[in-house]
């Protein structure tokens, strides 16, 4: 929990140097390393009320999407590889609510990581119907 930006900082120059060395490997490894945010939300969320819920849900899968689309855009040209690379993405914002803290009897964590899915589900689509028109 402690220098939080400072491993954010890390993260990003690592996943930069992997993408920089293989493209593809490098998104993955950036997909799995967000669940590092984890912990704080799983920490915060018995606390948040409903628009908290709401927002932090929203926010989560809205910037999940886009990260993820923009990594597979630049990470890979081949239609399989960016399919694994959403569905990565999908399972990332699901495993939010993975088994929350035991003080959360409302399930608050796992509340978030629905709206987050169904938000990131939303704009990830989005996103591809107006690339593809365009």
């Amino acid at each position: 929990m402690k220098n939080t930006g400072y491993n954010l900082i890390g993260y990003a120059i690592f996943v930069g140097i992997w993408c920089w060395i293989l493209p593809p490997l490098g998104a993955a490894i950036g997909i799995i390393l967000i669940g590092s945010l984890r912990k704080k939300i799983i920490h915060l969320a018995p606390f948040w009320d409903k628009a908290a819920i709401l927002i932090a849900g929203i926010v989560l899968g809205s910037f999940i999407a886009i990260g993820v689309n923009v990594a597979a855009h630049f990470a890979t040209s081949s239609t399989i590889i960016r399919i694994l690379l959403y569905i990565e993405g999908l399972v990332c914002v699901l495993y939010f609510g993975y088994e929350p803290d035991p003080i959360d009897t409302y399930k608050k964590a796992e509340q978030t990581s629905i709206i987050g899915a169904a938000s990131y589900l939303i704009v990830l689509s989005s996103i591809i119907a107006i690339r593809t028109w365009l």
